[in-house]
């Protein structure tokens, strides 16, 4: 036994020795690893997100290549309209033709699928993912219609113009829209595409003061498509109600509070739907807490918390907070990618501008851009949709494509002369302007 002593405590010293190493070797690795995690994650210093490294994508600039149809484009499309100048007249007066067009998120493919002459300033509404509605100019009754596949649309209803547009169920056989009476009391409207039956809820069904004039609005319908889900505030001129998110249950009419703000926090605690989002069964809200309530338009510090809600349970949880410096009348847009992965967030912090990501999994920040404002996401989460003006003597407007698989921009268009209107004096002058995003067209 005695002879086996030192094989013995050489085992356990190079054993010793071995965990010695594994030790070092681990710290060393852990080490790394908190670095590289310290990096993702945002460095806040009192309660504020400090600067985010920002590294400009790699711009490209396209020469859109005209297809055959709408089929050869990806699924997901850009919807476009082009204004020029096709003709002035003695006095003056430019005539217009305006082109419509879908293109891919890279801008290197578009489809034409309208034209139409002498429009000036009127309503144009995507409806649906797969219509473009052309509107008079008192802003009711539709004037055109367009499939983007370039087909007769002449069978579609389309409703009245809103500013927030028609909500189709996820399978198509539902609108829901807004209509108003000459005194702007809404009423909600539910029309089944197939029969072409409706099914009506004016404001009465959503609150008990006959005198209440409420702002109504169509967000959502359940997965099953026999939920709705609506939100309202009440109408009081230029004062601030709470906000309210009813669920109407179409088998039977009836309408249930699914949350309502306390009146308390109107003025210091200003909160509002981000989106609903029935395949996760959760709503997402977002709360701008400017403190005491002032009226002064100097920056101050302005808590934003997101809140979930379980539309099931009701129960509500704070998903992520954050403190910047902005005006009290700043808005926060923020948009939840279709994969769910992240949340675009836009930047009201000044030393911060720009498009801010915030990944849902990892809870990291990345700077997505240095100026500019969030439009869109692509259906698949690849691409973000951003829009930059230069508020100078040029003027100049930017809708760009933001790859987040290669990194690169993709400059769908570019006007390097807004600051005179949109500059259209010329004959062959033209503007582009954004209108929505296509969706798979197979359902039209």
């Amino acid at each position: 036994m005695k002879k086996q002593l030192g094989p013995l405590r050489s085992q356990g010293a190079a054993q010793r020795g071995n965990i010695r190493i594994f030790g070092t070797v681990l710290f060393v690795v852990v080490t790394i690893a908190m670095s590289v995690l310290l990096l993702r994650l945002p460095e806040k210093k009192n309660g504020k997100i400090a600067d985010l490294p920002f590294t400009p994508a790699e711009r490209v600039a396209t020469q859109p290549q005209e297809v055959l149809g709408a089929s050869d484009l990806p699924a997901g499309k850009i919807v476009l309209a082009q204004r020029s100048v096709v003709a002035i007249d003695g006095q003056g007066n430019n005539a217009y033709q305006y082109a419509f067009f879908l293109s891919d998120f890279t801008g290197q493919h578009r489809f034409t699928f309208a034209k139409r002459d002498d429009l000036l300033y009127e309503a144009m509404q995507v409806v649906g993912g797969a219509y473009l509605a052309v509107y008079d100019d008192s802003g009711v009754g539709t004037k055109d219609v367009f499939r983007f596949d370039g087909q007769d649309p002449s069978s579609t209803f389309v409703p009245p113009y809103q500013p927030e547009g028609a909500l189709f169920s996820e399978d198509g056989s539902q609108m829901a829209y807004v209509e108003s009476d000459e005194i702007g009391d809404m009423t909600v409207i539910v029309r089944n595409m197939s029969t072409n039956e409706v099914e009506e809820y004016a404001s009465s069904a959503f609150s008990t003061d006959p005198d209440a004039s409420l702002l109504l609005q169509p967000l959502a319908f359940s997965m099953d498509n026999q939920e709705l889900y609506i939100e309202a505030m009440q109408d009081i001129g230029l004062t601030t109600s709470p906000y309210v998110l009813y669920r109407v249950q179409l088998s039977d009419a009836s309408v249930t509070t699914v949350f309502q703000q306390g009146e308390d926090e109107v003025n210091t605690h200003f909160k509002q739907l981000v989106g609903l989002f029935s395949d996760m069964n959760m709503a997402l809200f977002e709360s701008l807490d400017y403190g005491a309530a002032s009226t002064a338009i100097d920056n101050v510090n302005v808590k934003t918390t997101f809140t979930t809600l379980d539309l099931t349970t009701l129960e509500q949880n704070e998903w992520f907070q954050y403190e910047n410096v902005a005006s009290p009348l700043a808005h926060q847009y923020a948009s939840l990618s279709p994969d769910r992965q992240w949340l675009a967030l836009e930047s009201l912090d000044q030393t911060n501008p720009g498009v801010l990501l915030w990944n849902t999994e990892d809870k990291s920040f990345r700077r997505l851009t240095a100026t500019g404002s969030f439009l869109a996401w692509s259906p698949d989460s690849r691409f973000v949709l951003t829009e930059q003006v230069t508020f100078d003597n040029s003027g100049a407007y930017t809708l760009s494509s933001i790859d987040l698989q290669s990194g690169k921009e993709y400059v769908i268009f570019q006007q390097s002369d807004l600051s005179e209107g949109t500059g259209l004096n010329q004959i062959g002058d033209s503007f582009s302007l954004f209108l929505g995003i296509a969706s798979d067209l197979s359902t039209i």
